[in-house]
């Protein structure tokens, strides 16, 4: 290669890899802003290393699931007609973060009411929610989080371009 080229390679690797940093890094944010989210609806407050243990747990949470989305989603960056779809239907990120999260409130919303008791006999009324649309709006949410876009089309309106290919 030459070194024109090269460095458009070398430039085009870096704007990915920043990319998908900044990517990461929202989901993480979203994701442990989530778990938090569910373990205060979820459980009564114990005190502090109740909290402690609940931001913990969302943050190992929100760390296992961005790593297997952003693997889950490779295809997305490494196959060319997976990325070119992705880009021109960027859209469907949003879309999906919006059904995630409303998934996540559903699961909330189904949660049945329980008592436990601790070692010590104390008892708690928890909410347990409905474990299969909470994985599903969790998953979604943070799949979506880990490939959003800003939608070409939106950034064309905004210039005063039209929306429509010729």
């Amino acid at each position: 290669m030459r070194g024109g080229q090269q460095n458009g390679v070398t430039a085009g690797i870096l704007r990915g890899l920043l990319e998908a940093g900044g990517q990461s890094a929202l989901t993480l944010a979203v994701m442990g802003f989530a778990g938090l989210v569910v373990c205060l609806a979820a459980g009564s407050y114990d005190g502090i290393p109740t909290m402690i243990g609940w931001f913990m747990l969302s943050a190992a949470a929100a760390i296992v699931t961005t790593v297997i989305v952003m693997a889950g989603g490779l295809p997305l960056r490494l196959i060319p007609r997976a990325r070119h779809f992705w880009r021109d239907h960027a859209e469907l990120a949003f879309v999906g973060m919006s059904a995630g999260a409303a998934l996540i409130v559903g699961s909330l919303v189904l949660a049945a009411r329980t008592t436990i008791s601790d070692d010590f006999g104390e008892r708690f009324d928890v909410l347990e929610p409905n474990p299969w649309t909470l994985l599903a709006g969790w998953l979604l949410l943070a799949f979506s989080c880990a490939h959003v876009r800003w939608p070409r089309e939106w950034s064309r309106r905004r210039a005063g371009k039209s929306s429509v290919r010729f």
